[in-house]
């Protein structure tokens, strides 16, 4: 019964959206972190996302990971938030580019920490939900896959420790590359495993 509470909370932080909070401080991107993809404006009039249209991958560099992917509810499959993936100095990161009910202008006010070799420095409830590594510290276990890393919720702070496996498209089932994404709590292990598809960087830049 505990476990299955453990596994419910996790659902609820990891993907049944993020209800950010919109604050008058504008968009401020803090010089300390260690790779940043800054989101665009795109099309208002854009289609939804459908994770079962096949696309064209869109990633840089030598890992298969890389490149833009969406948090989904795994039922219904709405996208959530959107995410860019990239290596630096063979470390994994990931940045939040778009978010269900977020704005340029919102703020990580509830991520207060002290989080575990997070990367970056300043006040941690002033940064913003678009831009900062709330995905960090995965190292690579293999082509396409990554772990030992933290995944942070903005959204209410919580921390989770994460490993990320890619998974290519069958043509079938899966109409994209997918990635598993594995959220566990720190120290107990319990946790879940969702599928993010894999998306264009305009489509992971335009949930709204």
């Amino acid at each position: 019964m505990y476990a299955k509470k453990i596994a419910a909370v996790l659902v609820m932080v990891l993907c049944a959206g993020f209800a950010y909070a919109a604050s008058p401080e504008p968009y401020n991107y803090y010089e300390s972190a260690p790779g940043y993809a800054e989101p665009f404006d795109s099309d208002d009039d854009a289609p939804a996302f459908d994770r079962n249209i096949p696309i064209d991958r869109e990633y840089e560099g030598s890992d298969p990971v890389e490149g833009y992917w969406i948090a989904t509810n795994q039922r219904t499959g709405e996208a959530l938030c959107g995410w860019h993936m990239f290596v630096k100095d063979g470390i994994l990161y990931g940045v939040i580019l778009s978010a269900k009910g977020a704005t340029n202008k919102s703020i990580a006010f509830r991520a207060r920490g002290p989080y575990p070799d997070f990367p970056e420095k300043g006040k941690l409830d002033k940064k913003p939900m678009f831009g900062p590594t709330w995905i960090y510290g995965l190292k690579n276990a293999g082509t396409g896959r990554w772990k030992r890393g933290y995944i942070i919720n903005p959204d209410d702070g919580n921390c989770f420790r994460c490993k990320i496996t890619f998974c290519k498209a069958d043509g079938k089932r899966y109409k994209r590359d997918y990635i598993k994404m594995r959220g566990s709590l720190r120290g107990i292990g319990i946790g879940i495993t969702q599928l993010w598809p894999a998306a264009t960087k305009s489509e992971a830049s335009s949930i709204r």
